[in-house]
């Protein structure tokens, strides 16, 4: 059987914790590669936003880290 941490997404809250970090990536994404379109942006932030809920067993809020 799988562990809750292989499978972190299928926690609503984490779910929703995973939408709201991408929404705050995403401008920073935007900014720093303005040659990217809206959705290899919003690929990018995802990609960096699953990464970071990987890496901790809680978001912790703020500044994003990139």
């Amino acid at each position: 059987m799988c562990h809750d941490a292989d499978y972190p997404f299928d926690d609503p809250l984490r779910t929703e914790e995973f939408d709201v970090l991408v929404r705050a990536l995403l401008p920073t994404v935007l900014a720093r590669s303005p040659r990217m379109s809206p959705l290899e942006a919003l690929r990018e932030a995802a990609r960096l936003a699953e990464g970071r809920l990987r890496e901790t067993a809680w978001l912790s809020w703020g500044r994003p880290r990139l």
